[in-house]
């Protein structure tokens, strides 16, 4: 039995108001849905905005090493009678370190002296013979040959006086030279020979450090090479000696840079009072204070902090923790700071708090809750 007209309109009718009722429902869901969106306090990611002070920093990893540091070596060669040197001794300047056995520059000495002596006398026989001649020349009373030999005689006797007089000098600085002195006050570090060893000449003995001074090296990228006169302040950090900072003054950069990966050597000074704590070799950090041309209301904040409208205009979004309210400030983007981030600038002051997450899902009316205690894994004391 098929169904009548009537019955189908009447069926239409009960399913087309069953579809309004359901619309209208969902109507005021979607309306509470939205009202308690806005109720909903949402707690957010924000960081305290600190004035930069004109200077922003970065952190290296440094090298300490003393400020002079060498191999002692003697100028010449020979047993070992004396050495005067070990591991970690304090050594003062011009103290006598190793002394050579001077037996064969002593004779060496005593030759030349009587070679010099036979030499003289040649010299002071042939300087009156030439005198002779040179006097009966003038009178035309002897042969010009003969004035001639005479004259190369008595000239060559003066080469070999002046020859014999700085072999003397130099077999003389060889004994001297049988002494080895420290060249300045310091610490043995190693000691390469025993004594009563035959050393050669240039060969190490024994190696010093002048930890008077310490001199820290820091591998500078080459991108900061032109901020170089921009360089402040330089505090050196120490795993080894924890709640201690050491101030350096600028020394040099070198002018070649590490095959490697290209960073150029700067080498810093450290002179304090408790310098004499520091070794060389310790693992080591530096943080360069660098000054900033930048407006005063200048700030480096994270790159999440910033978001952009659909007219291209920056924004953040500045917190306030009594009321749990927030307010959009546009800022001006000046570029990247060093570290990555964002160098910002507009009507945004030290002391406020700027969200720096979610700023694309935040509205103005957003109820917040700003977390002021920071994480004990917060970096940055971030919130």
């Amino acid at each position: 039995m098929k169904p009548s007209n009537n019955f189908k309109v009447k069926l239409f009718t009960a399913f087309t108001l069953m579809l309004f009722f359901l619309c209208a429902c969902g109507k005021g869901d979607e309306d509470a849905m939205a009202k308690n969106i806005q109720q909903v306090i949402r707690p957010i990611k924000a960081i305290c905005l600190q004035s930069s002070n004109g200077q922003s920093s970065r952190i290296f990893p440094g090298t300490p090493k003393a400020s002079q540091d060498t191999q002692l070596s003697f100028r010449v060669g020979g047993p070992l009678i004396m050495l005067n040197a070990e591991t970690g001794q304090y050594i003062e300047s011009n103290a006598v370190i190793a002394k050579i056995d001077p037996r064969d520059f002593d004779i060496q000495i005593k030759t030349l002296k009587a070679r010099l002596d036979a030499s003289k006398a040649q010299l002071s026989e042939s300087r009156l013979q030439y005198k002779r001649y040179e006097q009966l020349i003038k009178e035309n009373a002897a042969a010009k040959a003969t004035y001639d030999q005479i004259k190369a005689t008595f000239e060559m006797a003066g080469a070999q006086v002046r020859t014999d007089t700085e072999n003397l000098k130099t077999a003389q600085n060889a004994l001297k030279d049988t002494t080895l002195y420290a060249p300045f006050s310091g610490y043995v570090d190693k000691e390469f020979v025993e004594n009563h060893q035959i050393v050669a000449a240039g060969q190490p003995v024994i190696s010093m450090m002048d930890l008077s001074a310490i001199e820290m090296e820091v591998a500078l990228p080459e991108n900061m090479l032109p901020d170089i006169d921009c360089f402040e302040s330089y505090i050196c950090r120490f795993d080894a000696l924890p709640g201690k900072t050491f101030s350096a003054r600028f020394k040099e950069v070198g002018k070649q840079p590490n095959p490697s990966n290209h960073t150029y050597p700067l080498t810093l000074t450290i002179k304090d009072d408790e310098s004499v704590l520091i070794r060389p070799g310790m693992s080591a950090e530096v943080t360069i204070g660098i000054s900033l041309k930048e407006p005063k209301n200048f700030f480096i904040v994270p790159v999440s902090a910033v978001g952009n409208d659909h007219t291209r205009q920056s924004f953040t979004w500045i917190a306030d923790p009594d009321t749990g309210k927030l307010t959009k400030k546009p800022v001006s983007v000046n570029g990247f700071a060093k570290d990555g981030n964002l160098k910002i600038s507009g009507d945004i002051f030290a002391g406020q708090w700027m969200v720096v997450a979610g700023v694309n899902s935040l509205t103005k009316n957003q109820k917040i809750r700003l977390i002021t205690s920071p994480s004990s894994t917060n970096v940055g004391n971030e919130l």
